[in-house]
């Protein structure tokens, strides 16, 4: 998860670096220096296809149902007057099959971030739930 967040971050900097670079040279150029060679001035313009292509065979729902899932462990965090750090033993997930699914995809990008240890999935309902115990 921190290299694909890196990747991404990465990328975003680079395209809003040339972005701006007519509009604020001197700003640009000393953030470029600090980890490109050369001159933001003299690089391509941003080309949208690359980011396009990478994305083309994506499903977003992978992403908005993760979202989903996430804000719930999140909340059950907070309504336990824990720390968002607060280790979770254990998170059963459920709802839709297909959410399921997608969110399963995603099942160690959700562990991470909601610091999950162990993370079980039980299709059924008709909407996303997460019941957690805390650490």
């Amino acid at each position: 998860p921190a290299a694909s967040a890196m990747a991404t971050l990465t990328e975003a900097l680079s395209v809003l670096l040339r972005l701006f670079a007519p509009v604020l040279p001197f700003v640009t150029e000393e953030v470029w220096s600090w980890w490109r060679e050369g001159s933001v001035h003299r690089a391509s313009w941003p080309d949208p296809a690359p980011l396009t292509t990478v994305a083309a065979g994506a499903d977003p729902a992978v992403l908005t149902d993760t979202s989903v899932a996430l804000s719930l462990v999140r909340k059950a965090k907070s309504e336990a007057k824990v720390s968002m750090r607060t280790d979770i033993s254990s998170a059963t997930l459920a709802g839709p099959a297909e959410a399921v699914a997608r969110v399963l995809l995603a099942a160690e990008d959700l562990k991470a971030a909601g610091r999950i240890q162990q993370l079980t999935a039980t299709p059924g309902g008709d909407q996303i739930t997460v019941e957690v115990t805390l650490a």
